[in-house]
């Protein structure tokens, strides 16, 4: 059985460290993805997005819908900001 580390709490092991890392390296990948996609979309000018819960998704055409084009393309951006720095 492992003993604790100092001050009493788990022992912290190298494994775990590892799988740590490769948690964060699967969230900078997907945040890699998802800016891909959404450069991708930009310059396409349609993107797919879903709204609510239940309901299906569908494509946004940016020359038929700009606002919500945008919109769509800002959040996508925040996210794979967010999924290549927090996580």
């Amino acid at each position: 059985m492992a003993q604790g580390g100092e001050g009493g709490g788990p022992e912290v092991r190298p494994l775990t460290r590892l799988a740590g890392a490769g948690a964060r390296t699967v969230f900078k990948l997907l945040g890699v993805i998802v800016a891909g996609y959404t450069l991708w979309s930009a310059f396409e000018g349609r993107v797919y997005a879903r709204a609510g819960g239940l309901r299906a998704g569908r494509w946004i055409v940016r020359d038929s819908e700009p606002r919500y084009f945008w919109i769509v393309i800002t959040i996508y951006g925040g996210l794979s900001i967010a999924l290549m720095t927090v996580f």
